[in-house]
């Protein structure tokens, strides 16, 4: 008989260990057990660029790669300066009050005697060089007109800078010289002028201190002299030669630098013509059925371009590229369409038309007296008809203006009394007529409102966001738009929620940056680039008007980038040594953003990550900071110029940067800060007084959340009496010292205050 195997039953206490836990994804087992041998659709669809190449023929084709993009980059190079192509664009820029740049012009003119010289309708000294086979536009902005200079320096290759000999760089050219390298700074060559005039010893240490002058500024560029003929064909051998740094805002779009225009009146409306623009196309191919955008005049639409065609000897021909189609062309909108009574709305019920029939009587009545009671009592002649509806604040600002005009008026019936009681002791002076010339020229109100915005900056940098509680009213009343939060960051708010009618006038886009990736690759049927072409503008107004020294350029627009929308600027504050004063949120700035130049209220916020943003009162004078307001769509790149205009007329640049995004949906949200002061304290918990007045106060805003100077946070656990007092319970101890916040938040938008300076030639002087 054979003997059974004996084997171990395992007991009830045998150890069990726990399982693998993989988290949130699932382990590779579970997903091999899931597939099983399944292969995804990826890696059968997905090909191998390289599959049947050879190590041979890999290599073969990255060099026809290499060559086809040197030969490209080359052929770009060669098309700019050319005799037969666009020539090469140099702007002269003085960076002193005592330098002339017209003897940079006939300097040149003399070194290379065999040139062609001439000048365009639209002042464009044009200089063509046998030698250097190569063509100059020479264009001299008005250094007084900031419009002028930014409006060469968008389309500029060159710019030559002229420094003094005795003065160097004065405050003028620094603040110039400052804005352009903030805007856009092409390849730049240094000049200076008069050094021949000093002597012989002086001559070259000159040199030197304007070599160091330019190396402070954080360029390597080597100071050129032109006092000689072979000067000036070194100057003509380094615009020629030397590597451009090109525009990546100009290398997306088209635009022309216009050398002659002419304009025909309609014979139906003689108010409005066609003008007519000449000059060579840079960048992309331009069409017709586009936009464009001339930063002198405004957006207009195009009718016919033309493009020269050379035929046999000096004949030329003028032969039609592309004619505009009116089911293809943009049209002019740039707001959307919306209908004011698409809106949300329900239907009143039966009880409340009764009650809105019924005629609300105010009466003054005994304390008591019920509303059933009131009713028997005879009218008065006291009686006033009154609404249920509250009026609400817009602005905080308001209750804080009528305190301060009771205090006005306080101090002035004060000063009346005193005016009064010591008119006896008053005396005659006779006061010099020097003194009542100065006050003629000071003008009391700006004075005023001067040093009423620099108190409320500096009480904002000591007690930022905090607000006083009003006597008057409830602070539930006071306070009703706005709500508390757990966190600041990760707390939820509705993006949608309670928009303003504004938001219904502009565009909005799903993926703004896939709209613009299919935008720029589009490729645009019509006059291609390097072709000398002739523009007809439609609808010109016949009060056009170009200023001698201002450039005319003409922009092709990209596609929806003449509709309105919110954006949005990264900004840095600068030159507060010109412009010391603070800059409030929503005050008026002008802005030069790209091609376009405009006026409006932007609202200031915090550069954070996240979607909610801290507004600001006031522009940060150190770090970055965003500004949003209403403008029409530029796509980025773009430099960003913010210009605050003075009384005088004068132009001060006090910000710079770029255009961050196109986003309405950017939440910004403006935060207040009701403080309270602990007046018994137990340990962690305390008896919180001046926060608020009445107890239904303290209910209300129960469910926000506490914290302190010093670090504590907590809750209201209940009211205690009838003033206000309510009793708090903190994470740590608490210290009679401390100081108890309760912080609020409403989001804020900016207003439809955009206006198009475009036509915008006078009082445009920077300082």
């Amino acid at each position: 008989m054979e003997k059974k195997q004996v084997t171990h039953n395992p007991g009830q206490f045998k150890q069990q260990n726990k399982p693998h836990k993989t988290g949130r994804h699932r382990s590779k087992g579970e997903i091999h057990n899931t597939n099983k041998g399944k292969v995804g659709i990826k890696v059968l669809t997905k090909k191998n660029k390289y599959d049947g190449l050879t190590r041979d023929q890999r290599k073969n084709r990255l060099n026809q790669l290499r060559k086809n993009k040197r030969e490209e980059i080359l052929n770009k190079k060669r098309s700019i300066g050319s005799l037969n192509g666009c020539p090469h664009v140099v702007t002269i820029i003085p960076l002193s009050t005592d330098v002339n740049c017209m003897d940079v012009i006939e300097q040149i003119n003399k070194s290379e005697p065999e040139s062609v010289n001439r000048i365009s309708d639209t002042g464009i000294y044009t200089l063509e060089s046998p030698r250097f086979k190569s063509k100059y536009n020479f264009i001299i902005p008005n250094p007084l007109n900031t419009n002028g200079i930014l409006d060469a320096l968008k389309i500029t290759d060159t710019c030559i800078f002229i420094m003094s000999a005795k003065n160097g760089i004065d405050s003028f050219g620094d603040s110039l010289f400052e804005m352009i390298y903030s805007y856009h700074f092409p390849t730049s060559l240094f000049v200076a002028q008069g050094i021949k005039n000093l002597p012989q010893k002086l001559q070259t240490p000159t040199k030197d201190n304007l070599q160091k002058i330019i190396n402070n500024k954080g360029l390597d560029t080597k100071i050129l002299t032109l006092d000689s003929d072979s000067d000036g064909l070194n100057i003509l051998h380094k615009i020629s030669e030397h590597k451009l740094v090109e525009s990546q805002f100009n290398s997306i779009r088209s635009y022309v630098v216009a050398e002659k225009y002419e304009y025909e009146p309609y014979k139906i409306n003689p108010e409005m013509g066609t003008l007519k623009l000449y000059g060579y196309l840079r960048g992309q191919n331009l069409s017709a059925n586009s936009l464009i955008h001339l930063p002198s005049l405004g957006t207009y639409q195009m009718s016919e371009i033309y493009a020269l065609k050379k035929l046999m000897g000096d004949q030329e021909n003028w032969e039609l590229v592309q004619q505009a189609d009116p089911s293809k062309q943009e049209n002019l909108e740039i707001e959307a369409h919306y209908d004011d009574m698409n809106t949300e709305q329900t239907w009143p019920t039966e009880q409340e038309l009764a009650d809105a029939q019924i005629k609300r009587v105010k009466k003054k009545v005994p304390k008591g007296t019920s509303e059933y009671q009131a009713a028997w009592i005879l009218d008065s002649e006291e009686e006033e008809e009154t609404d249920e509806e509250d009026e609400e604040e817009e602005d905080d600002e308001e209750s804080d203006g009528e305190d301060k005009e009771n205090d006005d008026y306080e101090t002035d019936e004060e000063e009346n009394i005193d005016d009064e009681e010591s008119e006896e002791e008053m005396e005659t002076l006779t006061i010099g007529e020097e003194n009542n010339k100065y006050d003629e020229k000071i003008d009391l109100d700006e004075e005023q409102k001067t040093l009423e915005k620099i108190r409320e900056a500096r009480s904002h940098v000591q007690f930022p966001d905090e607000v006083d509680t009003p006597l008057d009213q409830p602070a539930r009343v006071r306070f009703q738009k706005y709500r508390g939060l757990k966190s600041f960051r990760t707390s939820p708010w509705d993006k949608h929620e309670n928009l303003p009618l504004e938001y219904a006038r502009i565009f909005q886009f799903e993926d703004i940056k896939r709209t613009f990736k299919k935008v720029s690759k589009e490729r645009l049927d019509g006059a291609e680039a390097g072709q000398l072409v002739r523009i007809h503008i439609k609808n010109v107004p016949v009060s056009i008007q170009f200023l001698p020294g201002h450039p005319i350029v003409a922009y092709g627009l990209l596609k929806h980038e003449n509709k309105m929308s919110l954006i949005n600027f990264k900004l840095k504050r600068v030159n507060f040594n010109l412009y010391n004063l603070p800059i409030k949120s929503k005050e008026r700035l002008i802005y030069h953003v790209g091609c376009r130049r405009f006026e409006a209220e932007a609202v200031f916020s915090q550069h954070s990550n996240g979607d909610k943003h801290k507004f600001e009162r006031f522009m940060p004078e150190e770090g970055t900071f965003a500004a949003s307001l209403f403008a029409p769509i530029t796509f980025p790149p773009a430099s960003v110029l913010v210009f605050k205009k003075l009384e005088s007329g004068e132009m001060v640049l006090v910000a710079t940067g770029a255009l961050l995004s196109i986003d309405p949906n950017r939440i910004i949200l403006k935060r207040i800060v009701l403080s309270g002061h602990p007046c018994k304290v137990s340990n962690k918990k305390a008896v919180v007084r001046y926060m608020f007045f009445n107890p239904d106060d303290v209910n209300w805003f129960k469910p926000v959340e506490l914290r302190t100077k010093y670090g504590r946070r907590g809750h209201i656990k209940e009211p205690l009496g009838t003033h206000g007092h309510m009793k708090c319970q903190f994470s740590d101890v608490m210290k009679s010292q401390d100081t108890v916040l309760m912080n609020l938040y409403k989001r804020v938008y900016p207003k439809w205050t955009y206006a198009d300076r475009s036509n915008d030639f006078n009082n445009n002087q920077i300082m």
